[in-house]
């Protein structure tokens, strides 16, 4: 399993530096390179940029620790006691850059003691400027790091040239992958993308932070603050600083190190840390809510365009929406009250939505409990949705959807058991019986239907064939029908009819309420954009050859006549 610190060093931006630091040390302009990096040395930079060396060379890399410092050696003579070269006559800078036993040697200094400082400066001149004058051989490479306190513009005025900087060398997006690599556990349910989005929003550009937030539950990571107060006691109270390493650039702006600000006891960096959280909640939880509430509208499109135009209080005036697209998570709740069961799971997790997103709005600390419940309740109720992309899971075996599209008592039930196994028809007369104990019962039709496309989506899921068998009638129930497929599994419009007097003759209760003759007569109206397949590419009409083909082709002869008459 890779180290932490094998993980950092292989993420983009620390990575990267690593690899700008290696491309230095290899290039045969430089001698000296010269890094400005946070107070604290950064673990394990100098075995990363190390490993990048043996690869892309044979450069010979010592990492010299000196922990003492120079103890009153020149840094020449330093550097090559640490590569085992013998230093007598090693006095000047040529003697250090043309040395033969030293030209393949990278040297790695991580820890410069700020009383050695000046002499490693005058090095670096010395040795740059013999460089400066050409030679034979290839010569050593220092990559020096500069001490504590010495500014990026203070250590290239000392060095000669431009340091190469750490500043800014950690991003979002390094943080978050750093993270999600080393926590224990990583899920995508709501609970487990926050708990990590709080993670990367409190830490930024500390790992060690990350490293010690990952580990905790999901629930203290999601509301870390009592477990970082708990650090606060043993915690510096030094003002952030680039000096001491509690502040570096993150996502293009200073980010002080959340203990400091926890530590300095003020009001105002008391706010950045509540601001902190918020803005990780916002990034997870309205993205969430965004989503959920396009799949409520996706889901109860039928009962919201009911509502429409909905009247939404605008200061003392009132702006009317008539677009379901438009509708908010509280009007869709409103809207849906007396539709829903008061303790059904959809009215719950609006309850919760409605919360969440109003906390957000108004910078209020979200309840956890909210939030996993919300959580939860999508986790369950996710397959019930119609999908933004339908079907792309469904395996494609050649199944297609049949929509019948026809009168009452034109034959459609008939035709369908003639033709198709019983086990692929889906008939809403069925349905309303099963709900309802009657199907003649001319209730709620939402129920119904919602029932229906969920058993024609379960058997196309699946492989198979389904068939609609329902009146069709209106062009919103056919095409929302038709659309339960993708564009790439066939679908057929099957009209059927047959003469006004068989239908009267077998109308049977349907003949006492004058369906017959009413809804006859919508289908009449509905006919040319029935045949036309109501202008969806992969929708095939089929008018079956029988009795009735010739009464839907003569209605439709009619139609066109009566439309160029009017012409």
């Amino acid at each position: 399993m890779a180290s932490a610190d094998e993980i950092w060093w292989d993420l983009p931006g620390p990575s990267r530096f690593a690899r700008r630091i290696a491309e230095a040390a290899l290039d045969p302009g430089r001698c000296v390179v010269g890094l400005s990096l946070p107070g604290a040395p950064v673990p394990g930079m100098f075995d990363a940029v190390g490993r990048i060396l043996r690869d892309r060379s044979s450069r010979w890399v010592i990492q010299p620790g000196f922990p003492g410092g120079l103890s009153g050696r020149t840094p020449m003579k330093a550097l090559a006691a640490a590569a085992g070269v013998d230093t007598v006559g090693l006095n000047r800078a040529a003697d250090f850059v043309w040395h033969p036993e030293l030209s393949e040697a990278v040297f790695l200094i991580e820890v410069v003691r700020p009383e050695d400082w000046p002499k490693w400066a005058l090095f670096a001149r010395a040795v740059e400027g013999e460089l400066s004058r050409g030679g034979q051989f290839s010569t050593p490479s220092v990559i020096l790091t500069a001490p504590r306190g010495r500014s990026p513009a203070e250590t290239e005025a000392m060095l000669g040239r431009q340091p190469i900087r750490w500043h800014g060398s950690v991003s979002r997006l390094d943080t978050r992958l750093f993270v999600e690599r080393i926590r224990p556990t990583v899920a995508d349910d709501l609970l487990s993308r926050l708990a990590t989005e709080t993670i990367v929003e409190l830490a930024g550009w500390d790992r060690v932070l990350a490293s010690g937030l990952a580990v905790e539950d999901v629930g203290t990571q999601v509301y870390p603050l009592d477990a970082l107060r708990a650090l606060l006691p043993g915690w510096t109270r030094d003002h952030p600083s680039w000096d001491n390493a509690l502040v570096d650039m993150w996502e293009g702006m200073p980010f002080p190190h959340t203990l400091s600000l926890m530590a300095s006891g003020r009001e105002d960096h008391r706010r950045i840390v509540e601001t902190r959280l918020w803005s990780a909640r916002t990034r997870v939880i309205f993205p969430f809510l965004e989503q959920l509430r396009h799949a409520y509208i996706r889901k109860y499109d039928r009962t919201l365009s009911r509502a429409l135009p909905y009247e939404k209080p605008a200061g003392n005036s009132v702006k009317l929406l008539h677009r379901t697209v438009d509708l908010e998570i509280s009007h869709i709740r409103k809207i849906l009250h007396g539709h829903l069961g008061r303790d059904s799971d959809d009215a719950i997790l609006l309850e919760a939505m409605n919360s969440l997103r109003h906390a957000l709005a108004h910078v209020d600390r979200t309840d956890h409990q909210t939030i996993t419940l919300a959580s939860e309740l999508w986790e369950d109720l996710a397959h019930t949705f119609p999908g933004e992309c339908d079907g792309w899971d469904w395996p494609r075996c050649g199944q297609k959807l049949v929509v019948l599209v026809g009168p009452p008592g034109a034959g459609k039930s008939s035709w369908a058991r003639a033709n198709h196994p019983a086990e692929d028809i889906v008939s809403s007369d069925a349905i309303r019986k099963e709900l309802y104990g009657d199907e003649t019962f001319q209730g709620d039709p939402v129920p119904v239907f919602m029932r229906l496309r969920r058993m024609v989506t379960d058997r196309l899921a699946a492989g198979r064939s389904a068939v609609v068998d329902a009146t069709n009638l209106k062009r919103d129930d056919r095409v929302a029908n038709a659309l339960l497929a993708p564009p790439d599994i066939a679908v057929q419009y099957v009209v059927i009819d047959r003469a006004f007097a068989d239908k009267r003759r077998d109308g049977g209760w349907r003949n006492e309420r004058g369906i017959i003759e009413k809804l006859g007569a919508q289908f009449d109206e509905a006919l040319l954009d029935i045949l036309a397949g109501d202008g969806i590419p992969n929708i095939e009409v089929v008018v079956p050859p029988l009795g009735g083909a010739s009464v839907v082709e003569e209605t439709a002869a009619r139609l066109r006549a009566g439309m160029t008459a009017a012409a």
